[in-house]
């Protein structure tokens, strides 16, 4: 029998040995992203702006946890069109996001975690280079997010296996 993919095998130990694993979100309306200002007291990347998402939890799986980081954060119900992220990468050692793009959503966005995020804001690509980001890699990301979403089309295997293996 095959293995489960990463995303939907539930995490045993989410933060064993230090590494962090969380799940995340980029929230897409025509060509706008929701970005959420991380809170200035934050102990990890303080006030920056970043897609909204958090740690998975032990015995939930990376597409349960973005779910459920969604409703928790910003009010919202949100229907993710497969349990497979759009991408999953490392941007910093002992770190790895599990990302999917949103376009469909019930419910108004609005900062139900104000303790972890000061503001909340939708802004273009050309936006972006004005922000503050959690890290560089984001822009790439939120650019591929809305290409994805403006091609109406998902990536095929070969380049899901491509940027995991860090070829992208």
């Amino acid at each position: 029998m095959e293995p489960l993919p990463a995303s939907k095998r539930p995490c045993e130990t989410p933060r064993m040995d230090g590494h962090h694993l969380v799940a995340t979100a980029v929230l897409v309306k025509a060509d706008q992203i929701l970005l959420c200002h991380r809170h200035p007291n934050r102990r990890w990347y303080p006030n920056v702006w970043d897609i909204p998402g958090g740690h998975i939890d032990a015995g939930e799986t990376p597409a349960d946890a973005v779910l459920r980081e969604l409703r928790e954060e910003l009010g919202i119900e949100v229907r993710i069109e497969s349990n497979e992220p759009f991408r999953v990468f490392d941007p910093a050692p002992g770190l790895t996001l599990y990302v999917w793009v949103v376009t469909e959503w019930s419910g108004e966005i609005a900062n139900r975690a104000p303790d972890e995020h000061d503001e909340l804001g939708w802004f273009g690509l050309d936006d972006l280079e004005r922000l503050e980001l959690a890290d560089p890699s984001l822009q790439r990301l939120l650019a591929d997010a809305l290409e994805l979403v403006h091609a109406d089309q998902e990536p095929s295997a070969a380049v899901r296996e491509a940027e995991r293996s860090g070829q992208f």
